[in-house]
């Protein structure tokens, strides 16, 4: 796989334009304008290319190192967190853990002990925050111990702000895996015990993630949605002592994500109005968790019918990581036009991006995306009204979900697909369904209205 190949497809046009800037010449020039070829396209293999081009593999690898350090050179004045940040976003994750180690090198060497220290913290918030796929627990805890040993008078409110930041992590990250709680490993009579420690304390950082992992326990591992609120309005509470430590504006992240609490609690109208309001403000790629708010304001835009502004967020923000094959974060964009199109009714674009998201989820395969795709899948096909192929496709997708492990989490889905399953039946003898039926499938509608925006309808 070409690295330049993907940093190249994911510049927009306007920057394209700048490459006539660098100072290419011979197999350089060349290399470039062969990979401009392919910047929409599958990239050929490295045997072809090098043949192609006339060099060996070897030379073919170091110059395209070069071209990449030209264009970094160019794009971002040797801002290395610039650098860092653009890879982060477009999705360009192996390329940006690559930059990262090369920059660590070069800057170290003449780096005064404060730079040291921001340099060190920076790294640590950088890879604390990525897609689960590509989260590595050995980098970060790397990166936060290299950050407290570089610390001017370091004190136990900076170590305890780094535990308990990895902790927050390891929650989010093992709540996508497999025995999310044996994985995790931290009960939720530790977290407690935790919170109880540090309460009446000033270690406010570590109150705050505590606070948020608290939260992740009980959306993700627990599901005890009423204690969610609370935990966010201690963070809320926080904001001022911890303003000074981030990055963003830390008071309109906790806005967004109150607005998502709002919305997966059904307050559609305060939700949304909080989201039209930050969003109108400026909300910036730098925003932590700046794509999942993309997406739930988005879903709250086809909610409150919306359609044009939906869309416009949605091929701002994701339509160049689906073009990218960007893993999670272009199945995330799939998953949000789909739900676009099909409140529309335009089953063929609703399928094709179904279809894509399902293409780029077999590489990481989580489940939760995986039972989105499947069920608009046979919501587009019932809509569609070919109920003899939906009643198959619910059939199969109920085979699928009852051949997994997790069977009390997912009880949900098997209980859609048999009542779609049933609904086809109906429909394919010409009779009328029963209102008890379309009574139970409303309480599904409801409950999952900040997931499927009012499509499970039927």
């Amino acid at each position: 796989m070409s690295q330049l190949h993907l940093f190249l497809s994911a510049m927009d046009d306007a920057s394209l334009n700048q490459l006539e800037d660098l100072n290419l010449r011979g197999k350089e020039k060349e290399i470039l304008d062969y990979t401009l070829r392919f910047r929409h396209k599958e990239f050929p293999d490295s045997d072809t290319v090098a043949e192609k081009l006339k060099v060996s593999k070897t030379h073919l690898y170091k110059l395209n190192s070069v071209i990449l350090s030209k264009c970094f050179c160019l794009f971002f004045k040797n801002d290395v967190f610039a650098l860092l940040d653009h890879l982060k976003q477009k999705g360009l994750l192996v390329l940006m853990r690559s930059e990262a180690k090369t920059a660590e090198q070069s800057f170290i060497k003449k780096a005064s002990a404060t730079e040291r220290e921001q340099f060190y913290l920076r790294l640590f918030h950088l890879f604390i925050d990525v897609p689960y796929k590509f989260f590595d627990k050995k980098t970060v805890r790397t990166y936060g111990e290299k950050y407290l040993a570089n610390k001017a008078g370091k004190t136990l409110s900076d170590q305890l702000y780094v535990e308990h930041h990895i902790l927050f992590a390891d929650c989010n990250r093992c709540a996508a895996l497999k025995n999310p709680i044996k994985t995790f490993g931290t009960s939720e009579q530790e977290l407690l015990k935790k919170e109880k420690e540090l309460e009446g304390s000033q270690h406010y950082l570590a109150q705050y993630y505590l606070y948020r992992t608290l939260i992740s326990f009980y959306t993700w591992y627990q599901k005890n949605p009423e204690h969610i609120k609370p935990y966010l309005k201690k963070c809320i509470a926080l904001k001022e002592e911890i303003r000074y430590f981030f990055p963003v504006d830390i008071g309109q992240f906790l806005n967004l994500l109150y607005a998502d609490r709002l919305f997966a609690e059904q307050n559609i109208e305060e939700a949304y109005a909080i989201f039209k309001k930050e969003f109108e403000k400026g909300v910036k790629q730098n925003m932590y968790g700046y794509h999942s708010h993309c997406e739930q304001y988005s879903l709250l835009c086809i909610l409150k019918g919306e359609t044009e502004e939906a869309k416009q967020l949605l091929d701002k923000v994701f339509s160049p990581l689906i073009e990218l094959k960007a893993d999670i974060l272009a199945t995330r964009g799939c998953l949000s036009f789909a739900k676009l199109y099909l409140s529309q009714n335009d089953f063929k674009l609703a399928m094709q991006y179904i279809q894509t998201g399902m293409s780029i989820n077999e590489k990481t395969t989580y489940l939760p995306f995986e039972l989105q795709l499947r069920l608009l899948e046979t919501i587009c096909f019932y809509r569609k009204k070919d109920y003899l192929f939906g009643e198959r496709l619910a059939a199969r997708n109920l085979k699928f979900v009852l051949a997994q492990n997790d069977k009390p989490l997912l009880a949900d889905y098997i209980e859609l697909f048999r009542i779609i399953i049933q609904f086809c039946k109906v429909h394919l003898k010409g009779k009328k369904i029963a209102e008890t039926d379309r009574e139970e499938l409303l309480k599904y509608d409801q409950k999952y209205l900040n997931i499927y925006c009012g499509l499970l309808a039927l």
